[in-house]
């Protein structure tokens, strides 16, 4: 099957969402791992390092998704002849398969606790069934899946809606009543504000020994058996449960980034003067949310005021959703924009080349040195961290892993086109 040229913004966008992952990875590997250093706690460093990785937790993996729906979109224009989309359709369910095999093989292993390659088997899947809606029934969709969310969060306060590995099998820290308890709360995210998303209860006690914080140190390094040999994870009530609204990337609400996607494809997001408009929204929106979280905390509006205006990643409210799809489509409109004012700039395919293999990268950055484990950076001892610089040395990690990236990325697509992983993915799914 002949495949449509590529358009060049739409990579440079999943080069920023890479550049987003890596960053949140790798910093956090550094902050996590630094002697002291707690779960939620600002980390010391340069304020402007900080809120820059602040204001990607969370919302590069949901520009992802976006852009998965855009490129959804993409595939299945308006027009598009009934044999065309029905092998088109038959490719999307096959990746769907790779995926979901790929994606649980990957998140079953203690390599990657936090995985959303399976859960894109779910988006891409539903997402066929929205190919031929038009763009209003798209909005009206991605509403009511944040409706839901919200509804169930809102039902479910208390829930914990992520069990994350353990910090190290052999640390414990003291629970309120004084009793040792296995230490479980390495976070996926911290909020805007630093508070620790999921961290112990209220009251809980934090503090380690003196001999459990060295051994603390080495958290990175051991978490158990993989979650294949658990019971609860052949459990299908389990896996419904988590893919539907109480697993990391859930598709109540996640599957509305998906869906924003094709919304901004539909809508006509390569026109010039409507690119410009969905900017402008987009920035709004996001100005708005972050506005209307302020305001609930500042004036003191209450806790449920508070809960509403959540634009934490763990909370997954409505402004959550707000500021993050409007986040991720402000930058696809930019570079959009920036391809289409300098197309033959000599730094745009390096960067084009990165953003085609995001799949790639993606399991590439843990064994670099990003996520929950140690990775090679941390063997050879690369920037580990000092009390006063954790920050600049995770910045500086970020800074190697892209320079790196960028270059291997963009000889590796001269010479072979495709990324490893995603020719295998396209060769499965072209059977």
């Amino acid at each position: 099957m002949k495949q449509s040229p590529r358009i060049p913004g739409y990579d440079i966008a999943r080069f920023l969402a890479v550049f987003g992952f890596v960053a949140v990875d790798m910093v956090g590997q550094v902050v996590w791992s630094d002697e002291g250093g707690g779960f939620g706690e600002r980390p010391e460093g340069p304020t402007a390092l900080y809120w820059l990785w602040q204001g990607w937790w969370g919302r590069a993996s949901a520009m992802l998704a976006v852009l998965a729906g855009t490129g959804l979109a993409l595939m299945f224009k308006e027009g598009l002849a009934p044999d065309a989309a029905s092998r088109k359709k038959r490719a999307v369910l096959k990746r769907c398969l790779f995926l979901f095999v790929v994606g649980h093989l990957w998140n079953s292993s203690t390599l990657w606790s936090w995985s959303i390659l399976h859960y894109y088997t779910f988006f891409l899947a539903i997402g066929l069934l929205f190919t031929r809606v038009r763009p209003r029934m798209l909005a009206l969709s991605a509403f009511l899946f944040v409706t839901i969310a919200a509804v169930d969060n809102m039902a479910f306060a208390e829930r914990d809606d992520w069990s994350p590995p353990e910090a190290t099998s052999e640390a414990a820290i003291e629970s309120a009543d004084g009793e040792p308890v296995e230490s479980t709360e390495k976070q996926a995210e911290l909020s805007v504000d630093a508070a620790a998303e999921g961290a112990e209860g209220d009251g809980a006690d934090v503090s380690a020994s003196e001999e459990d914080a060295e051994e603390d140190n080495d958290w990175e390094g051991s978490f158990g058996d993989p979650k294949i040999w658990e019971a609860e994870f052949w459990s299908l009530r389990h896996h419904i449960s988590t893919t539907l609204f109480d697993g990391m990337y859930p598709l109540f609400p996640w599957m509305a980034f998906l869906l924003v996607g094709m919304w901004v494809v539909r809508v006509g997001l390569d026109e010039v003067r409507r690119r410009r408009q969905i900017l402008a929204a987009s920035l709004a929106t996001v100005a708005l949310s972050f506005g209307a979280w302020w305001a609930a905390r500042h004036f003191g509006m209450g806790e449920l005021a508070e809960r509403l205006t959540d634009i934490d990643r763990s909370a997954c409210m409505p402004l959550y959703f707000l500021s993050s799809a409007g986040q991720a489509v402000a930058l696809l409109c930019l570079s959009m924009s920036v391809t289409s004012m300098w197309p033959k700039a000599r730094w745009i395919a390096p960067l084009v080349a990165t953003g085609q293999m995001t799949f790639t990268i993606y399991i590439i950055r843990i064994f670099i040195g990003g996520g929950d484990r140690e990775g090679l950076f941390d063997w050879i001892g690369f920037a580990t961290g000092a009390s006063n610089t954790v920050l600049v040395d995770g910045w500086i990690r970020v800074a190697v892993f892209m320079i790196l990236a960028i270059w291997g990325c963009h000889y590796w697509v001269k010479r072979f086109e495709r990324g490893p992983l995603e020719k295998a993915m396209r060769r499965f799914s072209g059977r």
